[in-house]
């Protein structure tokens, strides 16, 4: 079993994991994507593309190919419903709803992770792991190795070891109180602001057709705000780029304040077909005490 960290470095190495996130790997996310130029002698193109047919002049050769993706349907930007969008017509088509998801993917800025998200219901199974270079208190870089691997059951959490086959009650883990426990619940039924699926058109405040890079391939995104907020507030002010190819959802690039935080590539994008990840394994041993548990976040 890894050596545990004490309780104190543990959270200051977790929260100084979070101060350093930028988006290395996003050059930039756009505003709409613009029409094509208009031909030789013509007028330019219309300014947003219409089913990615290229922007028209009136005389000339037309125009070229409008620069970002395809524009879904005849919407304009500003005009489009959350039903309309590509996001809910995918989430549709794949069964995922806001208490219903199977994700597993990587996130990458600064550091690189693996995050695993399944819902089922008010139960959650929320892994992650990062690693990345975290400043220490004496000035010095090294590797940190932080996240969390907990199931969520209504509003008790219980911390994870999948390797010894242990789980640890949260108010025990942190020595806590019964509250901060239920905060804790809230923030991974909220997929702790990584992945958030609304729940009605009602949880989304506002979308834009726009465009996004990430790397040097530029996508045809949707700018969704959503109303959904953590237990502690931590999500104020967050927005979220869908990016596309076609009709797959590719990443999804997170911003706040202005600032890109990390992007979100898939392995597995779909309904919770495995409810039985969202509870405690029959087989697992409860252990008590304070850090009783060393969590095993390598996976």
């Amino acid at each position: 079993m890894r050596k545990k960290m004490p309780r104190r470095e543990f959270l200051k190495v977790a929260g100084t994991a979070a101060l350093v996130v930028s988006a290395a790997a996003l050059t930039g996310c756009g505003d709409t994507p613009s029409g094509g130029n208009g031909g030789t002698g013509g007028s330019g193109g219309n300014n947003t593309p219409d089913n990615g047919n290229t922007g028209s002049g009136d005389s000339g050769n037309g125009g070229d190919s409008g620069t970002g993706s395809e524009d879904p349907g005849n919407t304009k930007p500003g005009k489009i419903s959350y039903k309309d969008t590509r996001t809910a017509k995918y989430y549709a088509k794949h069964g995922i709803t806001a208490t219903n998801v199977y994700m597993e993917g990587t996130v990458t800025a600064d550091w690189s992770g693996k995050l695993l998200i399944a819902k089922s219901g008010e139960n959650v199974r929320f892994r992650k792991y990062f690693q990345g270079k975290v400043v220490d208190s004496n000035g010095s870089q090294k590797d940190a190795k932080t996240g969390w691997n907990v199931v969520v059951e209504g509003d008790t959490v219980y911390e994870l070891n999948d390797k010894n086959q242990q789980y640890e009650r949260y108010t025990d883990y942190f020595d806590t109180t019964e509250e901060k426990m239920k905060s804790a619940a809230q923030n991974f039924r909220n997929c702790d602001g990584y992945f958030i699926v609304p729940a009605d058109n009602g949880d989304v405040k506002g979308i834009e057709i726009t465009t996004c890079t990430v790397g040097a391939v530029e996508y045809y995104a949707e700018k969704i705000y959503i109303a959904t907020e953590t237990g502690d507030g931590w999500w104020n002010g967050r927005v979220m780029y869908h990016c596309f190819e076609g009709d797959d959802l590719k990443y999804i690039v997170q911003k706040h304040d202005g600032k890109q935080d990390t992007v979100l590539s898939f392995k597995e994008l779909h309904q919770n077909t495995k409810p039985s990840i969202t509870r405690i394994p029959a087989d697992y041993t409860q252990v008590t005490g304070t850090y009783a548990l060393s969590l095993d976040l390598e996976f």
